[in-house]
């Protein structure tokens, strides 16, 4: 018989009860994995095998619906005056059986299985009787219910042409304990969930901590992230703490050549410390890039102006000289450069201020974390006072939440080292300055945004925007830890209407087109040559320019002059443009 150990099991045979009777059981979901839980789930709870009629199977539509795990049926121990009517009593149940309405309190079903009790018959005492103080399997735990979605109403778990999700089927074998907690915070979406877009109206924007792009040692997952975030739609993808030295050759073909393999059309812009290093890995730096048709609205690229590869940015260009500013941004975190190694991020900067602070004979000790808030707000300000808009993804290593700042307005020079008295140093303060809000916590704020990363207790990953364009983000989530790159940061998204962005729809990038006359080879030049000499040649044109060329010097030139003239350019371009279809055959 099964002993009430979880970890290991042993096993007798055990003839079923006389006094049960199978009821059929209520299908859940179209899901062939769910199906076959609950035909094991029955012969478990009878110890009767009884196949399912072919036709419950043939009536569901589709059998292999995508679903997200959840908690598995499991087996545990109770009496057979336990199990009623009415499935598992509520005091009976384990704590892991109100999971299911924690994450979706509006699907409400009973168990999939029920037992009947029935009078025993007036009969001889078999052997196949069941005492009533015999142990029955019950099932607990629970299982998520799916359930067909409406039309009118979109779910927001689907498989979808342009954004691929990870795989979520379950398997007939995919069990966990029976008192594991789910941590929303991290196995769940905070906020929209991915949902399909029309990447001509919307522009997605990513943002990620990817702790280092392992381009050296690991190609293939980068490639690998790349090719999901084509499918999830996005037109801007933002990295901060690549820990890439951008400036060695080889490693910057090697991304060039990774994005020239999932999108036709890109262009980014990427950031490092001004150090010794000569190697592949250098801690620190940041990567904005922008995909597709939206390549063709860039206005300019730039780094950090202070040298210390902080942050990056691309302008786009919109309607009637709106400018939008695409920052790419990383913080240091907290600590001091005497505790970590010398080539951190910490003591680059720190090594960078505080030779400009002697050249400069600024006072005091310089603080990177404090330095690179007066920096960025500064430089910020100045975008401000000339009309930009501003979209800030960046990794502060700093919470917002339950916090005060202020409004510092500071004055902007690249030569000298930004004073950081009077200001708090805080990405608050940053903020209000600069006009920027939070657009997540705008359109959600039922429930507080779980950390984002996972050994902190709060969220440190951004994306800010001025208020200007706030109306212009139509969705905007978290979203679970190593679902695009593996990373102990989570990445947070935006999709903006970008018609509303940009004032105006965005056309698409027309190819480039084929040319039949290739000059490097010699025989296609030859044999235009010669199509074209013998058109000249047929519409005499060397003759009739030769006459208006001695019309212009003798000053005879008339209106009807003017006449010919256009004619005979006319029919030179029509002649070139003939010799180059007859070379291109």
């Amino acid at each position: 018989m099964w002993t009430p150990n979880h970890t290991s099991f042993s096993r007798d045979v055990i003839p079923p009860s006389s006094t049960c009777k199978y009821v059929e059981p209520i299908y859940m979901s179209p899901n062939l994995a769910q199906l076959s839980r609950q035909w094991m789930s029955s012969v478990l709870l009878t110890g009767m095998i009884v196949l399912l009629p072919p036709q419950v199977i043939l009536n569901h539509s589709s059998l292999h619906t995508p679903i997200q795990p959840s908690f598995a049926t499991l087996i545990q121990w109770g009496t057979l005056e336990s199990i009623s009517q009415e499935g598992i009593p509520p005091q009976k149940q384990p704590q892991v059986g109100n999971l299911l309405s924690q994450q979706a309190p509006h699907h409400k079903a009973k168990l999939t299985h029920q037992i009947e009790q029935t009078p025993p018959k007036e009969e001889p005492t078999s052997q196949m009787t069941m005492p009533t103080s015999q142990l029955l399997p019950k099932i607990s735990g629970a299982q998520k219910i799916i359930t067909t979605p409406s039309k009118n109403k979109s779910s927001k778990h689907q498989s979808i042409k342009k954004r691929l999700q990870p795989p979520t089927q379950l398997t007939l074998f995919d069990t966990v304990e029976a008192f594991r907690t789910i941590n929303p915070d991290k196995d769940e979406v905070w906020g929209h969930h991915i949902e399909e877009i029309d990447i001509d109206t919307t522009i997605c924007l990513f943002f990620n901590n990817p702790n280092g792009l392992k381009l050296t040692t690991d190609p293939q997952s980068i490639q690998y992230s790349l090719s999901l975030l084509s499918s999830l739609g996005a037109g801007g993808i933002c990295l901060a703490e690549t820990n890439i030295n951008w400036g060695n050759y080889q490693v910057s073909q090697r991304f060039w050549s990774l994005i020239k393999q999932t999108w036709q059309h890109s262009t980014y812009t990427t950031s490092h410390g001004e150090g010794p290093i000569v190697g592949e890995i250098q801690p620190g730096g940041t990567l904005t890039t922008i995909m597709n048709k939206w390549t063709s609205r860039v206005l300019e690229r730039g780094t950090d102006p202070f040298g210390m590869g902080r942050w990056t940015y691309i302008t786009l260009r919109g309607k009637e000289g709106r400018k939008i500013l695409l920052v790419t941004a990383y913080r240091v975190c907290v600590q001091s450069p005497s505790s970590v190694g010398p080539t951190t991020s910490t003591n680059q900067q720190f090594q960078h201020l505080s030779k400009q602070f002697r050249k400069t004979n600024t006072p005091g000790n310089p603080n990177p974390r404090n330095q690179f808030i007066v920096d960025l707000q500064a430089w910020l300000e100045v975008k401000v006072k000339d009309n930009y808009f501003i979209i800030l993804s960046l990794d502060a290593n700093e919470g917002i939440y339950g916090k005060t700042g202020h409004i510092h307005p500071l004055d902007y020079n690249e030569e000298h080292p930004i004073s950081t008295k009077g200001h708090d140093g805080s990405l608050l303060t940053l903020m209000n300055t600069c006009g920027l809000c939070d657009p997540l916590t705008l359109q959600h704020i039922e429930h507080p945004p779980p950390p984002t990363y996972n050994r902190g207790n709060e969220r440190i990953d951004y994306i800010l925007v001025s208020i200007g364009i706030l109306l212009a983000v139509q969705r905007s989530g978290i979203l679970p830890y190593d679902q695009y790159f593996i990373s102990d940061h989570r990445p947070c998204y935006l999709d903006f209407d970008s018609k509303l962005l940009f004032g105006q729809s965005t056309s698409h990038i027309a190819p480039p087109q084929y040319r039949g006359l290739q000059l490097y080879d010699p025989r296609i030049v030859k044999e235009y040559q010669a199509v074209l000499e013998k058109q000249i040649k047929y519409h005499k044109l060397d003759s009739k320019i030769q006459e208006l060329m001695e019309k212009a010097e003798s000053g005879t030139w008339d209106d009807t002059n003017t006449t010919q003239y256009e004619h005979i350019d006319q029919l030179f371009t029509q002649t070139l443009i003939a010799a180059e279809h007859k070379v291109s055959r």
